[in-house]
């Protein structure tokens, strides 16, 4: 008995040394954005150089506060990387998804995924989406895979035949405008994430609560998105600093929080997955403001 629970306790200790080695990612303390000691590959999402960024893993549970829900039982893990260079900070972001959601059609959804920080420093808004009041304003970072489909319709009906829209055959003026307004309904409600930062796959937002999501005041915005082995790998980069009006700066800390969307299960809008509160961010001094 004795040798047996020796070896048991043995057996024990080498799965702990495997957990916690070299490979494995942080399960506990702060979201960590490191110094970058070389260019950070903003459009390489798989590249060797996130290898210098400590790796974090976040549990991720379904949003059962407002409707839509996500289903009981779901759940997820966010496996985060972050480097900056004094101007720009990146996350690279890696989750484990069966599917790949780029194409989005009638009960057809893009996988996404966001990023949520306070939008000033030493403010510590409610974390889904701020709240109403002073220090209550959250900013946030959203890519979706579907945004970076170059012809999305093509994309939906790959055999369809040419085709354009019926405003492009109408006069200049108020009847080109009219149809306009008809056949591009999100145009017309003002959806803000229209308004996307040099075309990118990715929006820049700012929001008080729930259903107040607006363009942030300072757009900039980058990002990229790979789908590989069954996981996604997704960077998501904004100017940091003061000059650049932003929470994040070299040496400080602050609060941030995640989503993720899997479009195969039906996921959009309200119905996430989320990391359930704040976690701590800490961004690494040199360079920068």
């Amino acid at each position: 008995m004795t040798s047996m629970a020796a070896d048991a306790g043995r057996i024990i200790a080498i799965v702990g040394l495997l957990a916690c080695g070299p490979g494995a990612p942080r399960r506990e303390g702060p979201v960590r954005v490191e110094r970058a000691t070389g260019a950070i590959p903003f459009e390489e999402p798989r590249a060797e150089g996130w290898d210098a960024a400590g790796d974090r893993e976040i549990d991720l549970v379904p949003q059962r506060t407002v409707q839509p829900m996500a289903a009981e039982g779901s759940s997820g893990r966010l496996r985060v990387r972050a480097l900056h260079d004094g101007q720009w900070v990146a996350f690279r972001l890696e989750w484990e998804d069966r599917t790949e959601d780029a194409v989005v059609g009638t009960s057809r959804f893009s996988d996404a995924v966001a990023i949520q920080f306070p939008a000033a420093r030493g403010q510590q808004p409610g974390p889904m989406m701020g709240h109403q009041g002073e220090g209550g304003r959250v900013q946030v970072l959203y890519w979706r895979a579907a945004w970076q489909q170059g012809d999305p319709m093509g994309a939906l009906h790959p055999n369809r035949a040419p085709w354009f829209y019926p405003s492009q055959a109408a006069a200049e003026g108020e009847p080109r405008q009219r149809l306009e307004r008809l056949y591009s309904p999100a145009a017309e409600v003002r959806n803000p994430t229209l308004q996307r930062f040099e075309n990118q796959p990715a929006f820049r937002g700012e929001a008080e609560g729930f259903g107040t999501l607006s363009p942030a005041t300072e757009p900039q915005v980058r990002a990229r998105g790979e789908y590989a082995e069954g996981h996604w790998y997704v960077v998501l980069a904004m100017p940091i600093g003061d000059a650049a009006r932003s929470v994040l700066a070299p040496g400080q800390s602050t609060q941030v929080a995640f989503a993720l969307w899997d479009g195969s299960a039906g996921h959009v809008g309200a119905r996430k997955l989320w990391s359930g509160s704040w976690l701590p961010l800490e961004v690494a001094a040199g360079g920068g403001t």
